[in-house]
């Protein structure tokens, strides 16, 4: 089984994925998920995975003790990147698909967000959506519809939006409403935040450089 740094507390355990049976602490946002499938025996050496604990734990007490400095580890930004890009493997973790397709009646499965949460639902083709339509969500990326939600004046009013950038919202309002936590965890969590607000503005986690004209 994988060997992973949890990214809470520093401690080792199993799976990148999986609860870590010290602190309790289990990824759930695209950074989180990026930092802990980095820091596993795929990407590192045992002896690298023990200097990356050390690290972990030497950013958790300079944070919440005041004790030393916190440093960022930078090689986490093109992993984070290729998360935001392809975010499939997270899909068992946070997709529900239901639908059953067949040469009869087709079909196809919508992932909604917004300020009532997750929601899924089974899109009919001719019914729920029109066929062109249909056919054309359906011939691109993993073929499922990703949509918004927003309320105005009242009114409920969905727009379909990019997968990618389905994931960045959907981690922005995990974010929000997550209970308080301690300074370390909230500090990775405003750096997540600051990234994926990035991401969603302009493509990148980054905010580009203004050229001179």
């Amino acid at each position: 089984m994988t060997t992973a740094v949890c990214i809470a507390c520093g401690e080792m355990k199993h799976g990148a994925f999986n609860r870590c049976q010290s602190c309790g602490m289990i990824p759930n946002t695209a950074l989180e998920f990026a930092m802990s499938v980095h820091y596993t025996d795929h990407y590192h050496s045992a002896s690298d995975l023990i200097a990356i604990s050390k690290a972990i734990k030497e950013n958790v007490a300079a944070i919440n003790l005041g004790v030393g400095s916190f440093v960022f580890d930078n090689s986490i930004i093109p992993v984070l990147e290729g998360f935001l890009a392809d975010p499939s493997s997270r899909d068992p973790l946070t997709l529900r698909r239901q639908t059953r397709s067949s040469w009869l009646i087709k079909q196809l499965n919508a992932h909604l967000i917004g300020p009532d949460g997750y929601e899924s639902s089974v899109v009919k083709r001719g019914k729920d959506i029109g066929k062109n339509e249909f056919d054309a969500v359906s011939s691109i990326g993993d073929g499922d519809l990703y949509l918004i939600c927003a309320y105005e004046g009242g009114h409920r009013r969905t727009s379909a939006i990019s997968k990618s950038n389905w994931y960045a919202l959907r981690d922005l309002m995990v974010l929000k409403e997550r209970a308080p936590q301690n300074k370390y965890l909230q500090l990775l969590d405003n750096l997540c935040e600051n990234f994926l607000s990035n991401y969603v503005r302009f493509g990148q986690i980054t905010q580009p450089e203004v050229q001179d004209s």
